[in-house]
């Protein structure tokens, strides 16, 4: 509309301002200052294009919010694990195992509603496990690949050698790869099926153990319980059998003759058995065919004291013989009950196994699910929290169980990490963004006058240079705010993404709009503020809606440099091409795999919705801040979308792989930052109309900021809390449509326990030719 209306009158009116610069002629920069205050029918074009533009835009965003909201609901009404399970954190400790969730919840809801409950460990020694484990298989399979292709066992050098070497030699000897992966492999399944095994006991999993009910018997102790009628004591272990001082005394003294001290240890005793007993035992054992038959020496010429004497001396052998096996039996016992006191000395001395305070929670019905989250489950602030859970492929296990405070202080110290990033990227920013405006530093730095004058496109070369350096910069800016979204405690893919969106749309705001508009104005007119400085209004009035010819180049860079990338495919191809020259190559599912930094051209990868969305807002706030300024560039930012809808289609629909659901989380977020730049456009056109001495004008356009201040009151009572649950009609009837078309036991049962926990072998998909000969 301004477009077509305004440029007559900036054309046509009687007083303008000079300039050389046709694309500057067209602006509002270009119409001069009233200086008694008179509203100049020039000014009714830019505040007629104001209601038009910012009113269409506020309807546009009503729009998608209805058709975001019934793609939303579409999606939560999916038979999706993540749709049927939410994510209960700050757990109080009493409920912390699965059976105690699940028994809470069970309570809550009808009976058979609740399908499963997964209370969180910590298991920090068994994922290095697994991810060692992960580590020699892929060299397994690798071993085995190269033996099956090339006919030839391959070798290699052993990191640690097991055995001192005796010579030079051996201690270079090379070992035989498949063998010894295959050593490797067994002992690392068998240590992971242990540990696993140690950690489902020690969390309570298994009902033989409970570390929170001191009562019951730890299944590992069981051979100690068993000779509890020997045993007097095992100090450490259970306290009631240790024997009391006079009992010590007396043993010490030679008083008590019916114990004996093991291993001259006084506080491992052993009970003898009076001669009675041990006549008792014998003849018993004797019946039972253990140990010799006394019978066949008793012959008619023996006297009775020969007997006697014979008897007890073999009663005394058999007494030593059922001493000795006795003891063996105990030191079996002990030796077992070490090892498994060790195995749990060793899971509490790193916090394996130990119970996080947040679970996930699996329900049989949406309706069920969706009431579980509006539900408030506890009356103490930070306490049995339920939100929606991620689906189990986009979980960040790293950040569940964080604590109430361990989550406040995350966020606090991203925003302040994030807030200091940016305030020191101003200077940054501030320098790349003067390398296009050589003429405005000539005077600051001498030597670029030298250079401009030996040749005369320095000045355009760094002008193109400028929104190259931008673009670099907005790349290393991801990786870092990425950094800094993963310590807030957030669980899942989707919203670390939408957490990265909103910091990297600030920042693009602030730093690559706000420090360039204002710096840029400022250093166009550095030398004349200097001079004039009565003047510095009527300057800034002119300078910033002039730097939309600045903005209209970043934009027109920025399309085609990263359009032509994208749609050339040039990275990944020239990755693709070093992948198929380096790195294991040998069979189908080698070819198929990445390799450090470089991977085949049938991974590739996912979009990065994030990026691409923070990169639109910044070109919405160019597009608000100066359609209405600078009517030209609404063509431009017309070209321009509609290059970016065409290629960002094209790669979402054929290039790029969903391997992450992101859920919708961005679009609200997406929504809250359209808005904030109609804010900003708002205002900034309310600051250049008071530069230009306009009032009237001024108080023309305030109606419209106030009625923006409305919308958003409006659209936040109901339409950002409407997309976040299913309705309950739309629950009921997709709960009975899915009466026995659905296996939720398969759909959730196990799919929320983690990764470390769930594979306790694990063998390499590669098998010896040999082997393929014989199946």
């Amino acid at each position: 509309s301004y477009s077509s209306s305004s440029s007559p009158y900036v054309v046509g009116s009687q007083n303008t301002t000079n300039t050389t610069d046709l694309l500057d002629y067209l602006t509002l920069g270009a119409v001069p200052n009233e200086s008694e205050g008179q509203f100049e029918a020039v000014f009714a074009a830019p505040v007629l294009a104001a209601y038009v533009v910012f009113g269409y835009a506020l309807y546009l965003l009503l729009d998608e919010f209805a058709w975001y909201t019934k793609y939303r609901h579409r999606y939560l009404a999916k038979a999706l694990p993540n749709n049927y399970t939410v994510y209960v954190k700050h757990i109080p400790p009493n409920m912390r195992s699965d059976k105690a969730l699940l028994a809470y919840f069970s309570a809550v809801f009808p009976s058979g509603d609740v399908v499963d409950a997964r209370v969180a460990l910590a298991t920090p020694k068994l994922d290095r496990l697994v991810a060692e484990r992960n580590a020699v298989v892929n060299k397994l399979e690798r071993a085995i690949n190269v033996y099956n292709e090339k006919d030839v066992r391959p070798q290699h050098m052993p990191i640690v050698p097991k055995t001192p070497p005796t010579s030079i030699a051996d201690s270079i000897r090379n070992v035989d790869s498949i063998d010894t992966y295959t050593s490797e492999l067994a002992k690392l399944n068998i240590r992971i099926t242990e540990r696993i095994d140690n950690v489902e006991k020690l969390s309570g999993d298994n009902p033989d153990y409970d570390k929170d009910q001191l009562g019951r018997r730890p299944s590992f102790l069981a051979p100690l319980y068993d000779f509890e009628e020997s045993i007097t004591c095992f100090e450490g272990i259970h306290s009631s059998f240790a024997p009391s001082s006079d009992m010590r005394s007396s043993i010490r003294s030679g008083k008590n003759k019916g114990y004996e001290v093991l291993d001259g240890n006084e506080n491992y005793l052993m009970e003898i058995p009076s001669i009675s007993d041990q006549i008792e035992v014998v003849d018993d054992d004797m019946e039972e065919g253990f140990g010799p038959d006394l019978s066949e020496n008793d012959g008619p010429g023996l006297s009775e004291k020969k007997k006697k004497r014979s008897t007890k001396k073999k009663i005394k052998k058999n007494a030593s013989a059922l001493r000795k096996k006795t003891f063996k039996s105990l030191a079996a016992a002990g030796s077992e009950i070490v090892a498994g006191a060790n195995a749990v000395a060793d899971l509490l001395s790193t916090n394996e196994g130990k119970r996080l305070d947040a679970g996930f929670v699996s329900f049989r019905t949406l309706t069920a699910r969706q009431t579980a989250i509006q539900m408030i489950h506890s009356c103490t602030p930070f306490t049995m929290t339920v939100e929606e859970a991620p689906h189990p492929k986009d979980i960040l296990w790293s950040n569940v169980g964080k604590d109430h405070r361990a989550e406040l202080a995350g966020k606090v110290t991203g925003n302040a990490l994030t807030v200091t990033l940016c305030l020191f990227w101003t200077v940054l920013s501030v320098f790349v963004t003067s390398l296009g405006k050589v003429d405005a530093l000539v005077n600051v730095l001498p030597f670029l006058g030298k250079w401009k004058e030996k040749s005369d496109y320095v000045g355009s070369l760094l002008a193109q240079i400028e929104p190259l350096l931008l673009v670099v910069l907005l790349a290393l800016l991801t990786i870092v705010l990425m950094n800094f979204a993963k310590h807030e405690g957030l669980v899942s893919e989707s919203q670390l993404q939408a957490s990265l969106f909103q910091k990297l749309s600030l920042f693009l705001i602030v730093q690559f709009f706000f420090v360039k508009m204002i710096s840029s104005s400022v250093l166009a007119e550095l030398q004349l503020m200097i001079n004039y400085p009565r003047e510095i209004v009527d300057l800034l009035a002119r300078a910033v809606p002039d730097q939309s010819s600045s903005f209209m180049q970043y934009v027109l860079v920025q399309t085609f440099v990263y359009l032509g990338t994208e749609i050339l495919r040039l990275r990944p191809i020239l990755f693709a091409w070093i992948r198929s020259r380096m790195g294991p190559n040998l069979t189908e599912k080698e070819r198929a795999q990445q390799w450090l930094l470089f991977r085949p051209l049938c991974i590739s990868g996912e979009s990065e919705f994030a990026t691409t969305l923070a990169n639109l807002v910044l070109f919405y706030s160019i597009l608000l801040v100066y359609s209405v300024m600078s009517p030209v560039l609404n063509w431009i930012m017309c070209a321009v979308f509609f290059l970016l809808s065409m290629v960002y289609r094209h790669q979402v629909y054929y290039i790029y792989a969903p391997t992450h659901e992101t859920e919708g989380n961005i679009f609200p977020q997406f929504v809250k930052m359209v808005i904030l730049c109609i804010y900003v456009a708002e205002v900034t056109l309310m600051g250049v109309l008071g530069l230009k001495k306009s009032p009237v004008a001024v108080g023309l356009v305030f109606p419209l900021l106030v009625g923006t201040v409305f919308f958003n009151m409006y659209i936040n009572l109901e339409h950002y809390r409407l997309t976040k649950f299913l309705p309950s009609t739309m629950s009921v009837e997709e709960d009975k449509k899915n009466i026995g078309s659905i296996d939720f036991d398969e759909l959730l049962i196990g799919k929320y326990l983690q990764p470390s926990m769930q594979k306790k072998t694990m063998e390499p998909d590669s098998v010896l030719k040999e082997l393929r000969i014989i199946d």
